[in-house]
């Protein structure tokens, strides 16, 4: 893998004005699109090609995502953050290999840290009904960590302002994984398909990713980049790693306390809302290396819209799923109560609101936000599992969701005041040129 990351002198180096931000978002948007339709448009077709214990299992695994952008987010952002301070030229710094090399090492630990507790959850839940499915559980870990190796490159590409790159690669993988999903769970009727569609998909991408860095060129004679800060990396990798807790687990309390057919409806709804964390996300990242030299007064404004654009997400979702009741087609994916799914809408909003506002800290530098913020977050299947055991009743567990982003909503906000109230001090009290 070492040689591969050499850059081929023979290559000229890629301009970064070829990249802009619309290329992010023209890319960013039709991902949106191919991710909705993977995790939660295929589930109404799985479900008529496999059982529905097998379409939970399939949940079950891509619950699982969310790790790989919580182990990446550890390392490459602060490297986004490095590459992008400096001077624009369109070029590594000369140690990057060494860094690339090291960013692989650390993922691959984190995240198979990571996947042998998710396994143990799934089979002390009985998820896995048998042969075949653990099968499927080890070649969709395999494609998680072929799609962190992917993930890890973009932060140079990401770092030299070509926003649009990665999301063009992302998008032809998912349309890979999307059409190969179809083909192979038709064809086995079971979770096995779409998880050899993923490997197949991750490993077209990790190729890609390779040789797009490849393109970019270094800078021999110039300064080092440092590697990220291990405090900072801590920091990023315990808050990223709660806020998966936090959105990313409750799929899977729901396969363990609800009914099979009843957890694949949670799924498709709550898939279909978590999914605006993906534009969030989005946003944060193509957005993050201006905002590294942005003025507070640009990141409150900034802020302040977003969290009234979240606004209308709760009443828009009710409208939708009280439509969606009506219509054959996915009625019967129509299972929650309403007030489930309005609880579930109020938490995405504040999940989303809460993602902004700590990105907005991060890149002003700021970490006192991230230890309780991790603690608070990590509590959620916590608070959901005690809702669930007591009288309220099984479905009460998205009422911990709830109240924790509630609290992170609060928490967040007002670190990321703190932080942009700080930079504003500081740029009115430095001397004028």
């Amino acid at each position: 893998m070492a040689s591969r990351l050499r850059p081929a002198k023979a290559v000229q180096p890629e301009s970064s004005t070829r990249w802009h931000a619309k290329h992010a978002w023209t890319w960013g948007l039709l991902l949106f699109v191919l991710e909705i339709m993977q995790s939660v448009a295929l589930l109404p077709l799985l479900l008529l090609w496999m059982p529905a214990s097998e379409v939970a299992l399939w949940t079950s695994l891509t619950a699982g995502l969310g790790l790989i952008n919580a182990v990446a987010a550890a390392y490459s952002q602060p490297l986004v953050r490095t590459v992008a301070g400096r001077p624009p030229a369109c070029q590594l710094p000369p140690n990057w290999q060494a860094l690339a090399r090291r960013a692989d090492r650390s993922g691959f630990l984190l995240l198979t840290g990571a996947q042998l507790v998710l396994g143990c959850w799934l089979a002390a839940s009985s998820v896995v009904p048998g042969p075949q499915a653990w099968w499927a559980l080890g070649v969709y870990f395999v494609a998680m960590h072929l799609r962190l190796a992917a993930i890890s490159r973009f932060a140079w590409t990401n770092g030299l302002r070509q926003l649009g790159r990665d999301k063009r690669l992302l998008v032809q993988a998912s349309a890979v994984a999307l059409i190969l999903a179809i083909l192979l769970g038709a064809a086995l009727g079971s979770a096995l398909g779409p998880a050899l569609a993923v490997l197949a998909a991750s490993g077209w991408l990790l190729r890609q990713s390779i040789k797009a860095c490849s393109t970019l060129g270094h800078n021999p004679g110039g300064e080092p980049a440092p590697w990220p800060d291990r405090r900072e990396m801590s920091g990023l990798l315990l808050l990223n790693l709660a806020g998966y807790l936090n959105l990313g687990t409750d799929v899977l309390v729901a396969n363990h306390f609800l009914q099979p057919v009843q957890a694949v409806s949670y799924a498709f709804w709550s898939r279909a809302l978590i999914s605006f964390a993906l534009l969030t996300g989005l946003y944060a990242q193509i957005r993050f290396p201006t905002w590294v030299t942005a003025s507070g007064r640009q990141l409150r404004i900034e802020l302040r819209r977003g969290l009234l654009a979240l606004l209308l997400l709760p009443p828009v979702a009710a409208a939708a799923y009280s439509a969606a009741s009506d219509m054959p087609a996915i009625a019967h994916l129509c299972l929650l109560p309403t007030w489930m799914l309005f609880t579930l809408a109020c938490t995405a909003a504040m999940g989303c609101g809460t993602l902004l506002a700590g990105q907005i800290s991060t890149s002003r530098g700021a970490r006192a936000f991230l230890l309780p913020s991790a603690v608070l977050a990590a509590s959620a299947p916590l608070i959901s599992w005690a809702l669930a055991r007591s009288d309220a009743g099984v479905q009460a567990f998205v009422l911990g969701y709830c109240i924790v982003n509630i609290g992170l909503l609060g928490l967040n906000l007002w670190f990321a005041a703190r932080a942009t109230s700080a930079t504003s001090r500081l740029s009115s009290m430095a001397p004028a040129p």
